[in-house]
């Protein structure tokens, strides 16, 4: 599983990370905040994991939840082999500058607080832009899809 699904999906991912490793707490899982590398700190500083372990754990772990994740689809009932939301909000800060490029009233700062969330992203098209609901959701999948083929 590529590391940005895991920070996208990070808030699906906290409760089975949870039962898998329970020594871990909420708040220490929220800090976390899907960062691979603090994650694999907090398996070694719970665990005392060396880091290879910690590593392997943590791969294993991932390819599990892969298999349930590569053959799910996302909220628009696309397979989730294409770029879905999640994959988006994993690498937003890469997309920054083609979302701007498309939607240019769009300024740094709003897409910073938007931080690849879906709602939030479809609430600001229709704010800057006056569009419909339908409108914005419409511009906004379409969006994903076109980045979906650039990451292919």
């Amino acid at each position: 599983m590529n590391e940005d699904i895991l920070k996208g999906k990070w808030r699906q991912f906290k409760g089975s990370i949870q039962e898998k490793w329970g020594d871990i707490t909420e708040d220490e899982l929220d800090q976390i905040n899907g960062e691979r590398e603090q994650l694999l700190g907090k398996l070694q500083e719970k665990y005392g994991y060396g880091r290879d372990k910690a590593e392997r754990e943590l791969n294993s772990y991932l390819d599990s939840v892969s298999h349930t994740t590569d053959n799910t689809t996302n909220g628009n009932g696309q397979n989730g082999a294409m770029m879905n939301d999640d994959v988006l909000k994993g690498k937003w800060r890469q997309f920054k500058g083609s979302i701007q490029e498309r939607w240019g009233e769009l300024t740094d700062d709003e897409l910073d607080q938007i931080n690849g969330e879906r709602e939030q992203m479809i609430g600001k098209l229709q704010e800057k832009y006056g569009y419909a609901r339908d409108k914005a959701e419409a511009e906004y999948n379409d969006f994903v899809h076109t980045m979906g083929d650039k990451v292919k």
